[in-house]
């Protein structure tokens, strides 16, 4: 089971299933680069649905 805890940090398994997969690294890369210099709630949101959407929680 995949975890993100209530501040939006991600679970060392989710860590390692990113590292493995170029796809999800890019993904998740550009999901951060997206937000920098933004909101962070909307980045937590996004990382949030991020996570649901490429994650069985």
């Amino acid at each position: 089971m995949t975890s993100i805890c209530r501040y939006g940090r991600i679970g060392s398994r989710s860590r390692r299933r990113i590292a493995a997969d170029p796809g999800l690294i890019e993904r998740y890369n550009a999901l951060k680069r997206a937000y920098e210099g933004g909101s962070y709630d909307e980045y937590q949101a996004a990382k949030r649905d991020f996570f649901y959407a490429n994650f069985r929680l």
